[in-house]
């Protein structure tokens, strides 16, 4: 689901029928009233313009980098916007997801696609084959979403 940012704007106006030498005491007498003692509270009666406005959250232009990569074809840096939506569909294509380092998630398309690269430990010994395309994101543990991952 995506998220907006919704302004509603209030124009309230009512008019209030005053006994004075002047237009100028009028006013005075009426912002007396309103300003200092709070009598004149103006109610949903006296709504004369409402506006509603919606524009996507700034959050939603918010994109984040992931790498790519395909199957017998070299690693590609990719960006998407970081929407539950667009990930879901990442995620739906790769559904097989492991802890690659830490705070870094790797997602695969998994059994039955083409072999794509092998993963070694720190002594060299073949720790798994991953299937199909994948793609390494960062995922911090503590946070329910992706975000971007660094340069490095």
């Amino acid at each position: 689901m995506k998220k907006y940012v919704v302004t509603v704007c209030e124009t309230r106006q009512r008019e209030i029928e005053v006994e004075a030498e002047s237009a100028e005491l009028a006013r005075e007498a009426i912002k007396e009233r309103w300003c200092q003692r709070g009598h004149l509270r103006l109610d949903e009666m006296d709504f004369d313009h409402v506006t509603i406005e919606a524009e996507p959250s700034p959050k939603q232009h918010e994109k984040i980098t992931y790498l790519y990569v395909p199957v017998g074809k070299p690693p590609e840096v990719r960006t998407i916007v970081n929407d539950p939506e667009n990930i879901r569909g990442l995620l739906k294509a790769h559904p097989i997801a492991r802890l690659f380092e830490e705070d870094v998630a790797l997602m695969s398309q998994g059994n039955g696609a083409p072999l794509n690269r092998a993963l070694y430990g720190e002594k060299h010994d073949l720790n798994s084959i991953i299937q199909g395309n994948f793609f390494i994101v960062n995922a911090p543990w503590y946070q329910r979403k992706y975000e971007s991952l660094t340069p490095e």
